[in-house]
């Protein structure tokens, strides 16, 4: 379970020097932020339908796929007795054969049966939370901002996990403002070209204009490719 502290990444980072500086590319719009919907019924119904471990009674058209059922499961606030819930499916590469197509295959398999229709408002999205493994995100379908808001952005490699720093324009900062203090505790995804490269949860009302993509669990080349990539897809210098 991947869990990042949204309100410490994307405070201002006014004083952070870049070590990575980006290169001008062509204008694209790479990036969308949108919001999870963590706790929803229909996530519940799937999860429940496809089994777990812990429930066991794993639906074979899934085992056969190799697709599992997950939750997160995390504390809102200071208190132990607000929890949130997100209710995922998971599944691994299988030879040439990526989790993620194996994910949507399962997914359009089962929206064959009326009930597990998407429902109108919201949208699968899915993210390799870890090399050979992926995992699905239900959203709502509005997306909250897209590349044109970010006017700069760059790689930091400095730390532990590499991170693409985007900074907003200034009605995209108060939009992203307005929206983290509505979401306080469940999970905003950032997408890259449709792919979900981070969901973290949002701890507090998020103001500053600069946010962080984190990209990853290592400093691989690999990573640092797709980071500069990202980074010269969405700078606007």
């Amino acid at each position: 379970m991947k869990q990042l502290v949204m309100g410490a990444l994307m405070a201002a980072c006014g004083d952070t020097v870049p070590s990575q500086t980006t290169v001008q590319v062509e204008r694209l719009t790479a990036l969308e932020l949108q919001v999870v919907d963590h706790d929803s019924d229909y996530m519940r119904r799937v999860h429940a339908h496809v089994g777990s471990e812990r429930t066991g009674a794993l639906d074979p058209a899934a085992r056969g796929a190799g697709v599992s059922a997950h939750e997160d499961v995390w504390q809102i606030g200071d208190t132990a007795h607000r929890v949130g819930h997100d209710f995922y499916l998971e599944a691994t590469n299988r030879g040439t054969v990526t989790g993620r197509t194996q994910l949507e295959g399962y997914f359009a398999q089962l929206t064959n049966n009326p009930s597990f229709i998407v429902p109108l408002g919201h949208e699968l999205a899915f993210e390799q939370s870890e090399p050979g493994r992926w995992r699905s995100y239900y959203l709502h379908e509005p997306i909250v901002l897209d590349g044109n808001a970010v006017i700069n952005a760059e790689v930091d490699d400095r730390g532990e996990r590499l991170v693409v720093l985007a900074d907003l324009s200034d009605a995209a900062a108060r939009t992203f403002g307005q929206v983290t203090s509505q979401i306080v505790g469940g999970k905003l995804a950032i997408l890259s070209d449709g792919v979900v490269v981070s969901a973290p949860i949002i701890n507090d009302q998020i103001w500053g204009g600069t946010f962080a993509i984190t990209m990853g669990s290592d400093n691989g080349d690999e990573n640092l490719d797709a980071a500069k990539a990202l980074a010269a897809k969405l700078d606007r210098d």
